[in-house]
């Protein structure tokens, strides 16, 4: 908790011999694991330079085991481990690394009012990720941009505001890091309001603030979601600046997302998402425009099957990117 690091396979091996040797000591009750598998067939219709047009392969993109457990009626935590296609070792092996890893106090500054320390998703998309759905597809849009890590180390505060918690609060300090080992003395603060005026309706508002030796990075967002039992819809959007010494000019960063889901059946689903993202830096204006759109067919409650296709395009090349997918998505 600590320190946080990328193990190395005899520290995943040792881990999971700790946590098998102390399965017994535990009821099930206490102790659960559970996983998640996204893979892929994938083949390249067109890239915007033409030198991938025609790539194609299998392959695994993330793998999640999760062991969460349960101390007391005030604490109870979680580790995860995460392999993915772009974590490898020397040899070009998997390496897998702490995705999560925290200890969550409930109730800890009175009822409804909890704390969590160590290495968590920040508060800032987690709601909109949960009603999106398909982390298995694509990350939402702020993770996909690359504003912040989607885990970092730290200390949140999160409960209710209101006696009838259709408001809630979050509050998070990081160091900003990821799930890497801290390396300069500043920390990122992370906020959100999150609104349930109904069962069907929800909304956040949030925001995050960056300092660092040369720049600093203040990012505002939105979310806005609705479900029934046939749809999904939901829109996402940020708006942030970094002031940097010596420019004379803010870098500017702003996106919006459109996404749903139809429910054609108890096994078949629609899925679709529009992005576009833009950055300015003061001498270029650059905006990617992204479309996702697919098919879900449920053999299995835990097991989705989810043809679909990828459009993205750079205003500054001419050409766009087109990426056929076979996605298989597991959760056991």
């Amino acid at each position: 908790m600590i320190v946080v690091c990328h193990p190395s396979r005899s520290m995943v091996l040792a881990f999971a011999l700790a946590v098998v040797t102390a399965v017994p000591a535990f009821s099930q009750s206490r102790v659960s694991f559970s996983g998640e598998v996204f893979a892929d067939y994938f083949y390249v219709v067109t890239s915007a330079d033409g030198a991938s047009d025609g790539m194609n392969a299998f392959q695994y993109r993330r793998a999640y085991l999760t062991t969460d457990y349960v101390i007391s009626d005030q604490f109870d935590g979680r580790i995860r481990m995460e392999t993915n296609g772009s974590s490898g070792s020397a040899g070009s092996r998997p390496a897998p690394f702490e995705k999560d890893m925290y200890v969550r106090w409930k109730n800890a500054l009175g009822e409804g009012h909890n704390v969590i320390f160590g290495v968590q998703g920040p508060p800032n998309w987690a709601m909109s990720e949960r009603h999106w759905g398909y982390r298995s597809l694509d990350q939402t849009i702020m993770d996909r941009s690359g504003i912040a890590s989607s885990r970092d180390t730290g200390i949140q505060f999160m409960g209710p505001v209101t006696t009838s918690k259709s408001i809630r609060y979050a509050v998070m300090v990081g160091n900003n890091s990821g799930v890497s080992r801290d390396s300069d003395k500043y920390k990122r603060l992370y906020g959100q309001l999150e609104f349930y005026p109904t069962d069907r309706f929800r909304a956040t508002i949030g925001s995050n603030y960056a300092p660092g030796d040369t720049d600093d990075l203040l990012m505002f967002n939105g979310f806005a979601g609705w479900t029934t039992e046939d749809f999904t819809l939901g829109a996402e959007g940020f708006y942030g600046t970094t002031s940097v010494d010596g420019a004379s000019d803010d870098v500017l960063q702003h996106g919006v997302s459109l996404f749903g889901t139809y429910h054609l059946s108890k096994t078949r689903r629609l899925i679709a998402r529009f992005d576009s993202i833009t950055d300015d830096d003061g001498t270029l204006d650059a905006t990617n425009t992204y479309f996702l759109g697919g098919m879900a067919f449920l053999p299995h409650a835990d097991v989705q099957v989810i043809p679909n296709i990828i459009y993205t395009k750079n205003s500054t090349e001419s050409d766009p990117g087109v990426t056929a997918r076979m996605t298989l998505y597991v959760t056991f």
